[in-house]
């Protein structure tokens, strides 16, 4: 579910760092919060977006890398951009989502819950020769059944909740335990690599008294975790970025003056196997596809 806007708090852009820009930057700023925002948290047609701001394509990607510096924006490992408070807020929606469906699941598993129950013990009340004909085992065996069967459901919707159960020690974590503890993480958050990881710390700390503060305290580790992790690739991403436009630029200088000493002689087939060797062959791509949009 989502807002068809998003907060603007006139305190954070007034004392923020976005009005030490121009106006121009500060209008390509709000109109890719926009986009961003309705497209789920990322944008990646920047082509459209220059043509839509009636900018040239390499005009708006100064701007953008500009964004980029002063940590406005940001782009992700594919490249499509965000903005970091618009990430915050989809995650405030998502969580206020996520926590009505938790009390829709939980309510309906004890409404539903306490109806089986009833028209079992009901029925058996209807029936008085049920009393004098099931033997206690064939009860408790009936008992078992319907537990097994009502577990394989469960299974079936909520395949992770199941990995947790294959661990002896995680066994006693109930649906209620289990919901309430994967709905109130980030919905950015790789849940099977969690759980995985959940299960994996089990084993070692065996055994586990307390499973459903267990599965709740290793979540919120893998969350702090994941956090950071996610900045420093953030960090790193950027850092690409800014060497992939400079590697662009001296591409497009090349076009412009091949003869220049800086690029004659093979020195810009050198200099691209350098950058390749150093980030990869698909940063040169990348660099080389700018190159080709754009005229610096």
């Amino acid at each position: 579910m989502k807002l068809p806007y998003f907060k603007f708090m006139v305190n954070d852009w007034i004392s923020g760092d976005i009005t030490l820009e121009d106006l121009q930057l500060q209008g390509i700023f709000v109109n890719i919060c926009a986009l961003v925002w309705k497209h789920d948290g990322r944008y990646s047609r920047i082509a459209k977006l220059s043509k839509r701001l009636g900018l040239p394509l390499a005009e708006l990607n100064r701007a953008i890398e500009a964004l980029i510096e002063s940590d406005l924006v940001y782009r992700d490992e594919e490249g499509c951009l965000r903005v970091g408070f618009i990430d915050e807020q989809l995650g405030e929606v998502s969580q206020v989502h996520a926590n009505k469906v938790l009390a829709g699941r939980l309510g309906a598993l004890k409404r539903w819950g306490g109806k089986a129950d009833k028209q079992t013990h009901d029925s058996r009340i209807a029936d008085p020769s049920n009393k004098e004909s099931e033997s206690e085992s064939e009860k408790e065996s009936e008992k078992e059944s319907d537990k097994e069967d009502g577990l394989a459901a469960t299974y079936e919707e909520y395949p992770l909740f199941k990995k947790l159960h294959e661990c002896p020690d995680l066994r006693r974590i109930s649906l209620e335990q289990y919901l309430r503890a994967v709905q109130s993480r980030s919905k950015f958050m790789d849940l099977d690599k969690a759980i995985e990881e959940v299960v994996r710390r089990a084993h070692i700390q065996s055994p586990i008294s307390k499973p459903g503060s267990f599965l709740d305290a290793q979540l919120s580790y893998w969350e702090k975790d994941h956090a950071a992790d996610i900045s420093k690739r953030r960090k790193a991403h950027k850092r690409l970025q800014r060497y992939i436009a400079e590697m662009a630029e001296c591409i497009v200088e090349y076009r412009a003056n091949p003869k220049h000493s800086m690029y004659s002689n093979g020195g810009i087939e050198r200099m691209a196997t350098e950058f390749a060797r150093e980030h990869g062959d698909h940063a040169l791509e990348m660099a080389e596809k700018m190159a080709g949009e754009a005229q610096f």
